[in-house]
């Protein structure tokens, strides 16, 4: 019959010769159950090999997660390492002009003023030397903003969040010097305010690049 722990009464419980702590008296029955013989010592070496081998698990997998956990954190810091120098590193040289649909120049060469009544596009080209020379091919994105005289970020429908637009880049391994260039503007007539402008380049949120232009 099951016992209730809030109802049960120890004064009234029989206590068997098996239960550890407690010494049999002589009114206990002479048929009762004898204590269990002790484990073969084969059982002892095999209980105690366990024992041993969990502790020894349980070290292995605390080992594990603390180099997994290191090797992340390592990681982490070469791939904001890498960012952070990319970034510094990467463009060399920025040149604008201003360019008629299909990149023709309207101007006389790369500058950095325009006259607000002729310009269409502001187009820029980006150059610098490989930092991936000898070793592996790189291919990543720049983000730009256009920033108007106001502070405002100059976008369209198409424009990611927070920019202009983004310019995928792709540098061979074998290039020592690499070079991209992109347009902004409008085919058909002036998109741009009179006041300082600044075109800012960005690789993985770091600022590579700021290059300012003034339209007259």
């Amino acid at each position: 019959m099951p016992i209730d722990p809030l109802d049960f009464d120890a004064s009234n419980t029989p206590l068997g010769p098996s239960e550890p702590g407690i010494a049999a008296t002589s009114d206990t029955p002479e048929n009762a159950a004898p204590a269990p013989p002790p484990l073969p010592s084969i059982w002892k070496k095999v209980a105690a090999f366990l024992a041993v081998a969990s502790v020894i698990c349980g070290i292995g997998w605390i080992k594990s997660a603390e180099d997994f956990a290191a090797s992340s954190t390592e990681l982490r810091y070469l791939q904001h390492k890498f960012s952070k120098s990319l970034a510094a590193g990467l463009i060399s040289r920025i040149d604008l002009t201003n360019t008629a649909d299909g990149a023709r120049d309207l101007g006389n060469g790369p500058t950095d003023e325009f006259d607000a009544d002729s310009i269409r596009y502001i187009t820029y080209r980006l150059t610098g030397t490989n930092p991936f020379w000898g070793g592996e091919d790189f291919e990543g994105q720049i983000d730009i903003k256009f920033i108007s005289p106001n502070g405002t970020i100059d976008r369209g429908h198409n424009s990611p969040p927070g920019f202009t637009f983004s310019l995928p880049v792709r540098i061979g391994a074998d290039e020592k010097t690499w070079e991209a260039e992109s347009s902004w503007g409008n085919k058909d007539k002036n998109h741009f305010a009179k006041g300082i402008w600044h075109i800012q380049f960005f690789y993985d949120g770091r600022l590579m690049a700021n290059k300012p232009f003034t339209v007259r």
